[in-house]
């Protein structure tokens, strides 16, 4: 199970505005830009360069100006070539490039968020608008769109390395560890948030088509207004698949919630 909290603090988007309708009866989540992220370091790699050989430079600068399908005197060709065959592959101006690069496929990439808990209130007060919105329950299932499938985030005291001179096209290793190094670990401050996220590379935000059956169901904050919950209730009324909707209450003992199905 993962949980995605929500709120309806709305844009003047019109296709903002209806998200609550979007998610409930369109089976579509919004995955957003990961430059709005309220962590500074998320999806900020810390990237170093190794020093190499001139002939490794110069080898692993003819491959990656190969798979970019530049021309041989395309202009990003000749520097990227000449600046290895000087033995300047490792030089200020070579990672300043190769760091912009990288982190430009980052930006143009879009990313959606999921926990592993629903019931931390740190969650609802940050994520759900002080407890006015709500949260959903998914199940990933066999129908789960296999280009968006969720990874869990790991938590370190220390930002991963992300060394620019390896090729990670062609050792699939480092290619991972470039992947989970900059985008699925944080600094283990968030570490309470046990999270889950799909990353689509180099995809722009955009909207996420799940499968209805994945959305199994809806917790409603302690302080959502009565036309807000009287509006997930109608667009759950409208799903072919119905689900439970969950009240959710102040337990009298411990500082927990209780749940009222209240549909």
């Amino acid at each position: 199970m993962m949980f995605r909290f929500r709120h309806f603090r709305f844009s003047e988007n019109e296709e903002h505005k209806r998200e609550p309708e979007r998610i409930l009866c369109d089976s579509q989540l919004w995955c957003g830009n990961p430059r709005a992220f309220n962590d500074p370091f998320d999806c900020r790699p810390n990237l170093v360069m190794s020093n190499i050989s001139v002939a490794e430079a110069v080898q692993r600068t003819e491959a990656m100006i190969q798979r970019r399908g530049l021309s041989a005197n395309h202009p990003h060709a000749v520097t990227a070539r000449n600046a290895a065959r000087d033995g300047k592959f490792g030089s200020a101006e070579m990672y300043e490039a190769l760091r912009l690069g990288m982190q430009a496929a980052i930006d143009h990439s879009s990313v959606c968020c999921f926990n592993r808990v629903w019931d931390d209130p740190r969650m609802w007060a940050q994520y759900a608008d002080d407890h006015k919105g709500y949260c959903l329950a998914f199940e990933l299932d066999g129908d789960w769109p296999e280009d968006a499938v969720p990874m869990p985030v790991k938590y370190s005291e220390e930002r991963p390395e992300i060394d620019l001179a390896v090729d990670t096209m062609e050792d699939r290793d480092a290619a991972w560890h470039y992947v989970e190094g900059s985008i699925f670990t944080k600094s283990s401050h968030w570490r309470g948030e046990q999270e889950v996220r799909v990353f689509r590379h180099e995809t722009p935000p955009g909207l996420l088509a799940f499968p209805p059956s994945a959305l199994k169901a809806v917790y409603l904050g302690l302080q959502i207004t009565p036309e807000n919950r009287e509006r997930l209730i109608a667009a759950i009324e409208q799903r072919e698949q119905r689900i439970p909707a969950y009240q959710l209450h102040l337990h009298a003992r411990r500082y927990a919630f209780e749940l009222e199905q209240i549909n």
